[in-house]
């Protein structure tokens, strides 16, 4: 009897409570804002990396556009992957909130969104490998799922806000996405 009711003592305190509304518009929106700090200097770099790397070609490679190709490819890889990493400390961070029951629903929504823009990345990177112009590399973020996510982040991202607002309170999650180099980069 009293191994079950440590056991008992052990369960539920593993278990934590809800969130307050009030403890959880904090801590979500220093995560949101953590991951679109990264995210958004992620894009600057990837787009002066670019950029630079393209004006430096035009005045001394012998094929500036196979080696644009070469730079826009080998960069936006990078930048893919260093934009996964965010986005899976960013999932990691949704997942371990428990969020108030009024707007649960909405949470997973949006953590669901996020995964699922993060789970296509492998797949956008396989394809802009196997780019062989600068046209193939817009072609593969433009159909990838990773650019078809969006607008599932965008919208549960909406609905989380709106969520919170019904609770009487203020929620800004950034999630509007910002014009990046690379379309679909996420808010």
């Amino acid at each position: 009897v009293m191994a079950l009711a440590a056991l008992v003592l052990l369960v539920t305190a593993g278990c934590s409570s809800a969130l307050t509304v009030e403890d959880y518009v904090e801590e979500i929106e220093a995560v949101a804002s953590a991951y679109v700090t990264e995210a958004q200097g992620l894009s600057y770099a990837y787009q002066s990396g670019v950029e630079d790397g393209v004006r430096d070609l035009l005045e001394s490679s012998d094929d500036p556009e196979r080696d644009a190709v070469e730079l826009v490819r080998a960069e936006t890889m990078n930048y893919l992957v260093l934009l996964e990493d965010a986005m899976l400390r960013y999932s990691e961070s949704l997942t371990s909130m428990n969020p108030p029951d009024a707007m649960s629903e909405e949470h997973r929504a949006y953590l669901a969104a996020v995964d699922a823009v993060l789970a296509s990345l492998p797949e956008t990177r396989a394809a802009i490998t196997g780019a062989s112009s600068l046209e193939d590399v817009a072609f593969a973020l433009g159909t990838s799922g990773f650019s078809d996510g969006q607008a599932r982040w965008t919208a549960t991202c909406l609905a989380l806000e709106q969520s919170v607002r019904d609770e009487g309170k203020g929620l800004d999650l950034k999630c509007e996405p910002t014009t990046s180099a690379v379309e679909g980069a996420g808010p």
